[in-house]
């Protein structure tokens, strides 16, 4: 009779336990190649689970580099993230470019496969990893300075090819957007194209100079007359 008994709280004992679930994580394989779909070794590839935590590179999932085929696995991610922001850099290279492939998502397959290239581009300095707000410091009509509100505008380019326009500090209605464009960056990596390409609106902007904190550009839309705007980056 002890025996049934301690065989019954055995038992009961293991009915109240949780059942154990065995969690399967996600596999990704990430290709990097360049301009000519041959694999890149050595690029840096990083998860993001955020839009956020990926412009402003932080709170990184895992990260490696690819191997001398252009490929990198990732084993065992969390089945509870689906999504992921796929960042590639090497040195001035990335593919922060292709932002409509920068969000990798995984609803119901346990593996994934992930293609993407890296290149190198002022676009990378113009909008970021994601987006990026300039402040107009100066402007120019034929070197005489031009005061005007029209001059002092911020200027967010963004990833989605984008630009949103805001009047500046001291000016009416300070932060209030004004206007938005399409740009792009000319085929020859030196310039902006602001509205669209050979239509009326279109506009060919020459930069003068470009840093991680420093934008300057020229415009010509009549002749005669030269533009020239000055921006720093803002934080």
């Amino acid at each position: 009779m002890k025996k049934i008994v301690f065989l019954f709280l055995i038992l009961l004992i293991n009915a109240c336990r949780p059942l154990d679930t065995e969690e399967i994580g996600y596999y990704l394989e990430v290709f990097v190649g360049d301009a000519t779909d041959f694999g890149v070794e050595g690029v840096t590839v990083t998860l993001f689970a955020s839009q956020d935590d990926f412009a402003k590179d932080t709170n990184p999932i895992i990260k490696a580099q690819t191997d001398s085929k252009g490929l990198v696995l990732f084993k065992n991610l969390s089945p509870n993230t689906y999504a992921y922001f796929v960042s590639a850099e090497l040195g001035e290279q990335n593919n922060w470019e292709e932002n409509k492939l920068v969000a990798f998502t995984r609803i119901d397959e346990q593996a994934q496969n992930y293609k993407t290239k890296i290149k190198g581009s002022i676009a990378n300095k113009i909008a970021g990893r994601l987006e990026k707000r300039w402040r107009q410091t100066a402007q120019f009509l034929n070197n005489s300075p031009n005061d005007n509100c029209n001059g002092k505008t911020e200027q967010v380019f963004r990833r989605d090819w984008f630009v949103k326009i805001y009047n500046g500090t001291n000016c009416p209605d300070a932060g209030k957007q004004v206007g938005q464009d399409i740009w792009a960056v000319t085929s020859d990596n030196r310039g902006l194209i602001r509205g669209v390409p050979g239509g009326a609106s279109e506009q060919r902007l020459t930069i003068l100079e470009l840093s991680n904190t420093k934008m300057v550009y020229s415009e010509s839309p009549i002749p005669g007359l030269t533009i020239t705007s000055e921006f720093v980056a803002v934080n």
